[in-house]
């Protein structure tokens, strides 16, 4: 199993606290959020299993959910629904999806 599967899936874990702490204010941005974090795994794992043309599609459709994944953070973070320092956005999960970022936009 690829490391970018394995953090993809604990980013995946460690965002819970981070859609309920959205949805306290903007349920439609943290259900958002949600369905960019969840679709970066499934699309890594598809990529795993494919060659060619639908490789390549699934990794681009990965790298798409996790820029989105980051562009919802960075929108809840804008507008006061996240507090600097928070324990719903770990570092570490910050951490997790950049290098997910990373290792996406090198293909």
């Amino acid at each position: 199993v690829s490391t970018l599967y394995v953090d993809s899936v604990a980013l995946a874990s460690d965002a819970r606290e981070l859609f309920v702490a959205i949805a306290r204010r903007d349920h439609d941005l943290s259900r958002r959020l949600k369905r960019a974090v969840d679709g970066v795994p499934g699309h890594i794992a598809e990529a795993m299993c494919s060659t060619g043309r639908v490789r390549r599609a699934e990794y681009a459709a990965a790298l798409g959910s996790a820029r989105e994944a980051l562009a919802c953070v960075r929108a809840a973070e804008s507008v006061g629904y996240l507090q600097e320092g928070s324990d719903a956005w770990s570092t570490c999960a910050e951490r997790l999806l950049d290098r997910i970022l990373r290792a996406l936009e090198k293909g």
